[in-house]
């Protein structure tokens, strides 16, 4: 698909009732649909905010390149109609062209707000276009999509473009520096609150993690239960078991085995969850204690109800082992929705705006 008609089904901005309904023009740099293939991380951020777009309720177009050897595009994507531009490679990804599409999608579609993800040629372009259009623009950059995409690319090309959005995002604290070392303005964090990159199960085999469970006196038969300085209760004492106080370190996140949390949004249980461990913390509102959860279990709030969880975790490493693993993928579900929220406040944040004309 090369160009685009506004669709009947895409006309209505406000549902009844309800906050207006958004148009949202997402201008992918990359859209790699095969999974082997760099940029297909990128591309399924992309779909992931496609899939938070239609399920709130709002309206989107794609503008990505078209795939190579002469393979079609989708003709949607999650409910959005796909407008392709040619592609080039670049650094090994398959970037979009500049082309007069750009502006004749946007002025068609007529956005209220152009999302550009980490934006290099593609997005330069719609970011001029989205300017003489009047249009509010927010730019998305991960640190992997960067890693591809904008490091070939000189710092002076980067600051031109960044500068000229009118709010960039980014999802760790890395991202935070990098560009405040470009001296671009206008740059915020957007996830869970948890850095997902700092917190990460792949720390666990690092020298870091090695050197707090050796503080700990912890070899690998070991179970390591973290707690955020709770009154003890004695699980140190089990045989095999350390208990341990962990603060905000990374490292020392992943050399847990096990974590004991206060509630379901406390940092300690998200750092926990990001780094691939499992949580003991009790049930909250409407949170039943005896339905089995993928990543943990929960309690009644009794140091009985605690003792039991703890022993049946620690008596089964094969447990502990998968709830690790639903532990992260879970927490990465949490922080996609938390970061599509966050984009949708800061979409409405920039309309409201540039309708004040500021």
């Amino acid at each position: 698909m090369s160009d685009l008609s506004v669709r009947p089904e895409l006309e209505s901005h406000a549902d009844a009732g309800g906050p207006r309904r958004l148009r949202v023009a997402v201008v992918a740099e990359t859209f790699e649909t095969e999974p082997l293939r760099p940029g297909f991380a990128a591309t399924r951020a992309v779909v992931g905010l496609l899939e938070h777009l239609r399920a709130r309720g709002h309206n989107a177009v794609l503008l990505c390149p078209a795939p190579a050897g002469g393979r079609c595009a989708p003709g949607s994507v999650a409910g959005a109609p796909v407008v392709t531009v040619p592609g080039v490679r670049l650094s090994g990804v398959r970037v979009g062209l500049p082309t007069r599409t750009v502006m004749r999608t946007l002025a068609s579609f007529a956005p209220d707000v152009v999302h550009l993800a980490s934006p290099v040629l593609l997005g330069a372009a719609a970011l001029t276009a989205a300017g003489q259009l009047g249009v509010p623009t927010l730019a998305v950059c991960r640190d992997d999509d960067r890693a591809r995409l904008v490091r070939p690319l000189r710092s002076a090309w980067q600051r031109r473009v960044h500068s000229a959005v009118d709010l960039t995002l980014v999802g760790s604290s890395a991202g935070l520096a990098r560009f405040a070392a470009l001296g671009v303005p206008r740059v915020a964090y957007a996830g869970l609150g948890v850095d997902g990159d700092r917190f990460h199960p792949g720390l666990r085999a690092g020298e870091g993690a090695r050197t707090f469970r050796a503080r700990w006196d912890a070899d690998e038969s070991c179970v390591v239960i973290g707690h955020d300085g709770a009154p003890e209760l004695g699980f140190g004492e089990l045989p095999g078991v350390r208990s341990v106080v962990v603060g905000d370190s990374p490292q020392a996140f992943a050399a847990l085995d096990l974590y004991l949390g206060t509630g379901a949004d406390a940092p300690g249980v998200l750092r926990a969850l990001a780094s691939g461990v499992p949580v003991v913390r009790p049930a909250g509102p409407g949170e039943d204690v005896d339905r089995p959860r993928p990543d943990g279990l929960l309690h009644d709030g009794t140091a009985r109800g605690l003792t039991r969880c703890v022993r049946e975790l620690v008596d089964d490493a094969d447990r502990r082992r998968w709830a690790g693993l639903a532990a992260r993928s879970g927490f990465e579900r949490r922080a996609a929705q938390a970061h599509g929220d966050e984009v949708l406040a800061r979409y409405r944040e920039l309309i409201t705006l540039r309708n004040a004309g500021q």
